[in-house]
């Protein structure tokens, strides 16, 4: 299969997901970022000028500016899946629905890279653990189809009850690595739960109501039997690392309306053709099966409202009878291999409120038939193969708050009438090959909190109504080719958390007024024109992680306001003309893993700069040092050894220099002996012996 597991979980962030009433919501974090995509995140960045996603957290090489270790620059955090970094990506919070509200079904996105709702779909690695040999997968019964010996388990445990009839529903749960669940929703009679080995006898410890949980090795087999199945209503199988049989005769609940199905062992090889009797089913998820071939026809299911089909392997075109559902507000097809072209017919889903086809091998153009689904609160078309531009009939979507379309092959202009769209809150574009300006209309977005622009072929001004945008979180538009300053209005968006104007051209000063968004937590500014001085109101950026002004043409010194930065980890000022004190203010920099000054101009380290640095990884100091300045460095580093964790390597690049006195070569042998640094170049360029 093309597509990781984690890209559905990145789609489902980005459209807000929420869960049905038996599929109840758990929490899992991908680490994917909702306006961008960390599925698919290129690795590089700055340097090499190659692409990236939102979605990727790039770390920077101190020597060349290239991606490193992901270790460095931890992606921030996709519990609101956008562009970047897993804590900070815009993703649109699962837990709290994000734009979605909590009275819509969920929605499996798949595209924004965002966070996904483990909840609904948790994304099963096959490769990772969990039961997969012979041993525990059953063999089925060519007659039955059911398992053979179902009753007892496969250790040689006690044989079944000629007398008890075949289980509809069997658990082995002795790969779980942690507590699981599996539930039933039923009126009525209590539903029957009978262990067929090493359960204890009062079964009171692992029932609770209709839900039986699997919380240890010990605890194997479970299997539901009942008489009175006219009551279930509601069947969620979806249990992580656990293997699950269901019998066909799960058919024969003609009442059932949820359900919720993991075929982790892969015993069922395609979608099973017998979910197409259970014909009052409103909800139906089969995320993360591994099927494969063409999905069978379920055109039976009228009642419908929610399908779910993301993270497999199933190809072929998109299903023609899924457009004949008369009542589905809620289609998920992301992350499988469905090709050629998206069928006019999509225009038959009158009542489609959310609807995901990301992440196939669809071609050609979007059909205008689309922009009749005027119902439509979320669509995502993101990582296909499409042509042809986007079309202003986009603005007949007035319902729309996610439109996810990165890395779709859009190419032309940005329609005006995106500005149209006042209810969109996410809007991902980036990775495209989209030419002309931004329009300025697209200041009338006023709901707008996740806008991604980066890497197409942009060009003109920044528009300054942007700073119209008071509700934006994200703002990415990198790897363009504008001409333009930063506006000062920019100081408006003071929600703002993440803002990537890298490599677009940009010159002029650092605006002052940015020192009011106080939110931010990631701002990038590398590879411009900027010039001037640092402005020292970013000092008031409390929140602020990562800050990199680095491959500008910024003079004067270091503010020592940068050292009220307590919250930065990865700061950049490389490649500019600063010259000056280092100040010893940057020992304030507590949380500091990552610093790079190589290029500064006779720089004079103050005493004491770097004392207290203890999470410092990586220093790029490749500029010419005199022996006081560099002797004071080696020094600071040898003060913090109590603290460092020697299991962590940890770099320091250096120009070569001057000869060291014994005392301090004697600390720098230390610090490569017993601390796990590396210096390059080698020890020997600066101590003779």
């Amino acid at each position: 299969m093309r597509h990781p597991r984690a890209f559905q979980a990145c789609l489902l962030g980005i459209l807000g997901v929420t869960c049905p009433a038996i599929i109840g919501c758990a929490d899992r974090s991908s680490g994917l970022d909702a306006v961008g995509d960390a599925s698919y995140s290129s690795a590089a960045d700055s340097g090499n000028h190659e692409r990236h996603d939102a979605g990727s957290n790039p770390e920077f090489d101190a020597s060349a500016a290239g991606a490193t270790d992901a270790d460095i620059t931890p992606e921030l955090d996709a519990t609101t899946g956008g562009p970047a970094d897993a804590d900070i990506a815009p993703v649109l919070d699962a837990t709290t629905g994000g734009p979605a509200d909590a009275d819509i079904a969920p929605v499996l996105d798949a595209t924004a890279g965002g966070p996904a709702d483990a909840d609904i779909a948790p994304v099963l690695d096959a490769t990772a653990g969990g039961p997969t040999d012979a041993d525990i997968a059953p063999a089925l019964d060519a007659t039955t189809g059911g398992p053979i010996d179902a009753g007892s388990p496969r250790d040689g445990g006690p044989q079944p009850d000629p007398g008890r009839p075949l289980p509809l529903i069997e658990v082995d749960c002795s790969g779980c690595s942690t507590p699981a669940t599996i539930a039933v929703e039923k009126s009525g009679a209590p539903l029957l739960w009978s262990p067929t080995s090493n359960i204890p006898a009062d079964m009171s410890s692992v029932i609770v109501g209709n839900t039986v949980s699997l919380t240890d090795a010990a605890r194997r087999y479970f299997m539901l039997t009942t008489d009175d199945v006219d009551g279930i209503t509601g069947l969620d199988l979806a249990v992580p690392w656990a293997f699950v049989y269901a019998d066909e005769r799960i058919a024969e609940w003609q009442n059932l309306q949820e359900m919720r199905f993991l075929n982790y062992d892969r015993i069922f090889r395609s979608i099973p053709t017998w979910i197409a009797r259970l014909t009052r089913l409103r909800v139906l998820i089969l995320d993360g099966n591994n099927f494969t071939g063409e999905p069978p026809n379920l055109a039976a299911l009228t009642s419908l409202e929610h399908l779910s089909m993301a993270a497999n392997e199933l190809d072929g075109p998109v299903p023609a009878w899924i457009f004949g559902l008369p009542h589905l507000k809620h289609l998920s097809l992301e992350a499988n291999d469905f090709s050629g072209g998206i069928p006019p017919s999509i225009r038959q889903l009158g009542e489609i409120e959310s609807l995901s086809l990301a992440g196939n091998a669809l071609t050609g153009e979007i059909p205008n038939d689309l922009w009749s689904l005027t119902t439509l609160r979320r669509l995502a078309l993101s990582h296909n193969a499409l042509s042809g531009s986007l079309s202003p009939d986009v603005s007949h979507l007035t319902e729309l708050e996610v439109l996810a379309l990165h890395r779709s092959g859009l190419s032309g202009d940005i329609p005006g009438t995106l500005g149209e769209l006042t209810k969109l809150q996410t809007l991902t574009l980036s990775n495209n090959h989209l030419t002309g300006t931004i329009p300025d209309s697209l200041g009338g977005l006023l709901s707008l909190k996740h806008l991604a622009l980066q890497n197409n072929a942009l060009t003109g001004h920044l528009p300054a109504t942007l700073s119209q945008l008071t509700q934006l979180e994200t703002l990415t538009i990198e790897d363009n080719t504008l001409a333009s300053t930063i506006p000062p209005e920019f100081g408006r968006l003071t929600r703002l958390r993440r803002m990537d104007l890298s490599r677009t051209g940009l010159s002029g000063n650092i605006p002052e007024a940015l020192g009011a968004l106080t939110e931010l937590e990631v701002l990038r500014l590398r590879g411009n024109h900027l010039t001037g001085e640092i402005p020292a109101s970013l000092g008031s950026l409390q929140g602020l992680r990562f800050l990199e002004l680095a491959d500008n043409q910024l003079s004067g010194s270091i503010p020592r306001e940068i050292g009220q930065l307590h919250a930065l980890v990865h700061l950049d000022l490389s490649g500019n003309n600063l010259a000056g004190v280092v100040p010893s203010q940057l020992s304030r920099l507590v949380n500091l893993e990552r610093l790079t000054l190589a290029g500064l101009s006779q720089p004079h380290y103050e005493e004491g700069a770097f004392l207290g640095l203890y999470r410092l990884r990586r220093l790029d100091l490749a500029i010419t040092l005199d022996a006081i300045s560099l002797a004071r460095i080696i020094h600071d580093l040898y003060a913090n050894r109590a603290n460092y964790d020697i299991s962590i390597e940890r770099n320091l690049a250096l120009n070569a220099g001057p000869q060291l006195d014994a005392g301090t070569c004697t600390e720098l042998r230390s610090l490569l002996e017993d601390y796990n640094w590396v210096v390059r170049p080698s020890y020997s360029t600066f101590c003779a012996n």
